[in-house]
Formats: structure tokens, sequence, C-alpha cells
């Protein structure tokens, strides 16, 4: 088991949705700006219609609630799993995959049931959609764009234990060809779901449902740095690495474990990594760390090295960097996650973890701590990464509540937040995470336009759609200190 994360000053010493009736705004629920090297983002919105079937009456205002945000959830398999078809106009988003916000606004604008011959009652919800989207911006390069979804008009009521028709009727014998060959249960099937694929029974289109949808980019952020000053302003930059398993921890060659020996490997290098020929990396990486001078390298000492494990540390003008990286399973409640993550999570300078998202269960801020347990620092300026799958959809708005204050309504002083839109690529996780720790202690210095450039560069081709949000308020200019 891991030990605890150490509190960084004793180791120097020692050695989150609305459905509202209201008029339809114009503007987004999410304010924060943007800014990725291949993606962009945008503002979707479109009208709906959801049922559901029930031999109640009167459907409480939380069951319709959960009904209409399941069915919008569903915009993850659609933007990315459907291939598009001539006859129903349906757009591909195969090659050019985006994924929603889930900062969502659903505006209610009628209702109504009708009895069924078989005595039950079919309810349904008309609505407007608004929120943020992130796609490549080769798919936003011509501006304003209609698009045409599809999603299941019946979403079913988990929380009810009431099945989907576009799960259920998709069954053959005990597997479901309408999703991921893997992820087979209907908790996934948002995910995943796609009734255009092979095999899909035909009765599964049935129950689905074609949107007109519109697509609106928004202007990306252009020159903005992360707060250096700030990050250094009591003289020790505090940063946590954790790597999580792809696998499993105990997995002889896991992906995870593989990355976690990487950057460790790069850190304690620095620019001479790059001519190392036992280290695989990719031409972009090289490329980075051969443009960083003699004069600007960091190179990290070893404190502690175990397996899942290791402190370094270095000096830089004056001040210290420390960092501890652990190998830790997030999934699993366990003195490693709470001693460990959430801590720092909380309270770190920076934060990197490279890992799976669990479709966004692993790192929820509602994991992080109870109701009377100790809270994000406000008035602390932080650097979270999360590099993982689909990022950007899960681990945005929660965080930026958590430092909001009745000053700083939006969150953003003091949090920036870089995520990745589609899925993170194991065998490129340790080059972009060394760039990005690099980027932040060396005295390269880059803004953030700039190292999400390089991220990118790693290579293009596997590409996460990486993004910064929340640097509209950064510094536009370089501190010379």
């Amino acid at each position: 088991m891991l030990c605890m994360r150490i509190t960084l000053k004793g180791l120097l010493i020692a050695s989150l949705l609305i459905l509202t009736t209201c008029k339809k705004s114009s503007k987004n629920t999410s304010g924060l700006d943007y800014y990725g090297a291949d993606s962009q983002e945008a503002t979707l919105t479109f009208s709906a219609r959801a049922e559901y079937i029930s031999k109640d009456a009167v459907i409480s205002n939380n069951a319709r609630n959960y009904i209409l945000n399941y069915q919008v959830k569903y915009l993850f398999g659609a933007l990315k799993e459907h291939p598009g078809n001539k006859e129903d106009g349906v757009n591909d988003f195969i090659k050019t995959p985006g994924v929603p916000k889930t900062s969502h606004k659903l505006y209610l604008r009628s209702s109504g049931q009708e009895n069924l011959p078989d005595g039950t009652i079919r309810h349904h919800w008309n609505y407007e959609f608004v929120d943020k989207v992130a796609f490549s911006k080769e798919f936003l390069k011509t501006g304003e764009k209609s698009l045409k979804l599809r999603l299941p008009k019946n979403p079913g009521y988990l929380a009810g234990g009431v099945s989907s028709p576009t799960y259920s009727k998709g069954m053959v014998g005990d597997k479901n060809p309408c999703t991921d060959d893997h992820y087979q249960s209907e908790g996934d099937f948002w995910y995943f779901w796609n009734p255009y694929k092979e095999g899909c029974p035909k009765e599964v289109m049935d129950e689905t449902i074609v949107v007109d949808a519109k697509l609106v980019p928004d202007a990306s952020t252009t020159l903005t740095y992360p707060e250096y000053a700030r990050l250094l302003e009591d003289g020790l930059l505090d940063i946590t690495y954790v790597v999580g398993p792809d696998d499993s921890k105990e997995k002889e060659g896991d992906l995870g474990r593989a990355a976690f020996d990487k950057t460790f490997a790069v850190l304690t290098q620095g620019k001479a990594a790059a001519k190392n020929s036992t280290l695989t990396m990719s031409a972009g990486t090289r490329k980075f760390l051969n443009s960083i001078s003699t004069e600007d390298d960091i190179v990290f000492k070893t404190l502690e090295d175990s397996k899942d494990m290791k402190v370094l540390y270095a000096f830089r003008k004056g001040k210290t960097v420390v960092i501890q990286m652990f190998f830790v399973d997030p999934k699993k409640e366990s003195v490693d996650f709470y001693g460990v993550v959430r801590d720092a999570i909380i309270s770190s300078d920076v934060f990197l973890y490279d890992g799976h998202s669990g479709l966004g269960g692993n790192l929820p801020v509602s994991r992080l701590y109870l109701e009377n347990e100790a809270k994000f620092l406000k008035n602390k300026y932080q650097v979270l990464f999360f590099n993982g799958c689909s990022t950007y959809a899960y681990y945005n708005e929660q965080y930026f509540d958590q430092k909001r204050t009745p000053e700083i309504q939006s969150g953003t002083k003091n949090l920036d937040i870089v995520t990745t839109s589609i899925g993170a690529p194991w065998d490129v996780g340790a080059d972009i995470d060394s760039i990005f720790i690099l980027s932040l202690t060396s005295g390269f210095r880059p803004s953030w336009q700039k190292l999400m450039d390089d991220i990118f560069n790693v290579d293009p081709k596997k590409t996460a759609l990486t993004q910064v949000n929340g640097d509209e308020d950064n510094p536009t200019s370089l501190d010379p200190n």
C-alpha cells in the first residue's frame, strides 16, 4: 500500500444541470473561454421530444428531469459512434467526433400524454437544449453548421429500474450488437450506442428520433499564460502526478505502469532524454525536448524511488520544485485514493492525472470530500490536467464551481483546467505528461496556446483534441520574473 501524500513543507524540512421553463437565454450556461491546437468549442442547440411509457398517470418532476437529461446524455454516442446515413441525413461523426460538455440547459416548452391500448400511458415532453461541445477545427472550419442527430425517443428511467426500448430491443441472445463489444451493460450504453452498427436489429431504429441541430463556433483565446509567478509565490512549486492502471496494477506490462515509469525517466534526464535511444518517444516529443535551451533545462533528482511512489526535486533560480508521483487505481475506495489523489487535487499547485476517466466516475468532486470535510482552497491558484478519455465533459464545470467566491463567480481566476475531448491513447500519454510538467517547471514557460500546440505535435495522428479552459482571465504577457 502506498504511503500518504507527503506534506511538502515537512518534506523539505525533514530532507455538476438545470431544467427550466423560463425564457431561453441568448448565452450558454458556460461562460468559459477555450483553446485547443486542433479543436474548437461551439454552442450546440436543438429542439427535441422525449417519451416515457408508464402505468402511472402522473410522472414526478424528478423522474421527468432524469428522463430528459438521460436522453441528451446519449449525445456522447451520437457524436462519436454514428457513421451517418444518406437516407436520413444524419451526419457522419466517425472521422470528426465531438463531445458535449454536460453543462447544458433544457427549456421545457410543452408536455402531454396519451392512453395506449394496453392500458399504459405515453408521456411526452418537448424541450430546447443548449450546451457547449468540442469538435475538431477541421469540422468547424466553414463556420456555423446545421446537423442532424439521432437520439433514443424513450431513454428509459434507469433510476426507477425501467430499461430503454433502444437498449432492450437491441438484445440478440445475451449480447447487444448496438453497442461496444466489451462494454455491454445498459449503464454504459449511452456512451457507445450505435443503431447503425452491423447486426443491430432494425427494431432499434424505430425507437429513435432524428433531431435538427445548430452548431455555432465560439471564439478561442489567442494568447494567455499560466500564472507562473503565482505557482511559485511561496518559493515552492508543488506538483502531484498520478497515473492509474489500464487494466490492473498487478498486471505485468500494464500500460499505465509503462507510462508512469517512462515519465519518471524523462523527468530525471531532462532534454538529454531526447538522445536516449532506450526511450521510445515520438518525433514531436524529441523536437520539444531539443527546443529547450541548456539554460532553461531542468533535471530532477530523486528523493524517494519505490515501485508505486517517487519523489523528485529540483532547484531553479532560488525556487524549489517538488514532484510527487503515484501509481494508484482511482476506481478503488482505498487509503491510496483518499490519502493521495483527493488531497492532491484539493491542495497541489499542479495536479496531473493520466488514466481512465471511468465515464466520469473516477474523479468527480463528489468523491473528494463529504459535506463537513475540507474543501478546495478557493484563493489558491491551481492547474489541473485530466489526461483521460472525454475529460472535457466530466471534469470541467464541477471543478470551477469549487473555486467560486462572491467576488469571482466564474471560478476561473484561481483555476485552469486542461482536458481531452476524445480517447487519450496510452502510447503517447507519458510523452504528453512529460511535456506538460517540463513546460511548467523549466525556464521555457510557454503560453497556454504554445503548450496545447506542443501537446498536439507529440503525434497529430493520435490527438485527443486536448484543450485548456478557464484561461480567459490569465495574463496575456509573460512575467519577467
